[in-house]
């Protein structure tokens, strides 16, 4: 789960609620660096791992962005170092 400086907390912290309770799912808090990352009101999330640490190929690979994602829905998307490109499918929590 992609944790990125000006996210929205809620866009993360409520998918990694469910996915926490899927039986042997391992939802990781992933940015360029352990540091503390800072949302858009000012809530800090500790990331788990950096994108050096993650297991290649990573099986599932979530952006919490619902605004971002909608208006970018067919575009690339790079942030802190991680580029992904696609069809994107936005999910608004």
């Amino acid at each position: 789960m992609l944790t990125y400086p000006d996210m929205t907390a809620l866009d993360l912290i409520g998918p990694q609620q469910v996915f926490g309770y899927l039986p042997g799912a391992n939802a990781e808090l992933v940015a360029k660096s352990k540091d503390l990352v800072r949302s858009d009101t000012g809530i800090t999330i500790q990331p788990s791992k950096t994108f050096a640490d993650c297991a290649d190929p990573v099986d599932l690979g979530f952006v919490g962005a619902a605004a971002m994602a909608t208006e970018r829905s067919t575009k690339t998307f790079t942030s802190d170092g991680i580029e992904m490109d696609g069809d994107w499918k936005p999910c608004e929590c």
